[in-house]
């Protein structure tokens, strides 16, 4: 399941679909957290896992302005956030041409009043498609509670001629 969300985010930033992308990865930290504290609240596995699990490479964007972006983008669609009154102001998501001999990866600067932070989208994805990847690869028995299964379109033929359930899955 894991490793295929990962391939999904790829392909979606190999076809410019960012925001695909993004929303796709911003599950994954939801995902593995549930995995690791079972027993933790939403909000608490997601930034207890983000904690343990990446790199110091997101350093001007904490663990919690990162669950905020998750929060604001699954339920309203949009990267706008407002983490605490001394955070940021504005969130901007940022695409660079794969082409730039340099990533811009995080910038925070001010304008007028306002403190902007921009987070390079696919620099985000793959730091977490990445942290995501070796943690599945480190725990796959704690993904235990992942019971079900994608079908293609033959299912009903196969069940109908009674073909093996492996014929019909798609792999997690």
């Amino acid at each position: 399941m894991i490793n295929r969300l990962v391939d999904e985010v790829k392909i979606c930033l190999q076809n410019e679909l960012y925001m695909s992308a993004l929303t796709t990865v911003l599950i994954l930290p939801d995902i593995c957290g549930k995995a690791e504290y079972p027993t933790y609240g939403s909000k608490r596995r997601y930034v207890e896992w983000l904690k343990n699990n990446i790199d110091v490479q997101l350093n001007l964007i904490s663990v919690e302005e990162i669950y905020q972006l998750r929060c604001c983008m699954l339920h309203q669609g949009s990267p706008t956030i407002k983490a605490s009154e001394d955070s940021i102001d504005e969130f901007e998501l940022l695409i660079q041409s794969p082409n730039r001999a340099s990533k811009t990866m995080q910038a925070i600067y001010q304008v007028e009043s306002k403190r902007i932070l921009t987070v390079n989208i696919e620099s985000i994805c793959e730091i977490l498609c990445s942290a995501a990847g070796l943690y599945y690869k480190n725990n796959k028995d704690k993904f235990n509670f992942i019971n079900y299964h994608l079908v293609n379109t033959d299912y009903r033929t196969a069940k109908m001629f009674r073909l093996s359930k492996d014929f019909v899955k798609v792999k997690l």
